[in-house]
């Protein structure tokens, strides 16, 4: 069955002698649903992007280099409830965010943070929400 829930997933790591492989993603993987295009994004320290909201698309987000805490918003019983994930580029994680989430992320790194978004379909404006900070009241401090 899919992932349909934002989860961090381990990246699996193919030892080799020579330099060590980290398989991101495959057909058969959980999260895996379609492919639409991939493109990295960076991240300042301390700098917030979000909030953001897809209605279609999937993310599956692999952070390269630095470490990032991501922020999701969950609506229950008409209670708002954040759910906080931490990628450490020493980890070989990655962070499936399904659509319909509203969600953003901060730089905990001095050094910019890299990431990479396998998307599964093409960007499209019409496709996403931008919110402004203010609008949910989490504490980025």
């Amino acid at each position: 069955m899919k992932t349909k829930k934002t989860k961090i997933i381990k990246t699996k790591i193919i030892n080799n002698k020579y330099g060590n492989l980290r398989k991101l993603l495959d057909k058969k993987s959980s999260s895996y649903n379609s492919f639409g295009e991939i493109y990295l994004t960076n991240i300042k320290y301390k700098k917030i992007k979000g909030w953001k909201y897809h209605k279609k698309m999937i993310s599956n987000i692999f952070l390269i280099s630095g470490k990032v805490k991501f922020v999701v918003v969950k609506k229950m019983n008409n209670k708002i409830d954040f759910c906080e994930f931490i990628l450490n580029s020493k980890d070989y994680n990655q962070i499936f965010i399904p659509n319909k989430t509203f969600f953003a992320f901060t730089g905990l790194s001095k050094k910019e943070s890299t990431l990479i978004n396998f998307a599964s379909i093409l960007h499209n404006d019409k496709e996403s929400v931008n919110l402004k900070l203010n609008e949910f009241s989490y504490k980025w401090i």
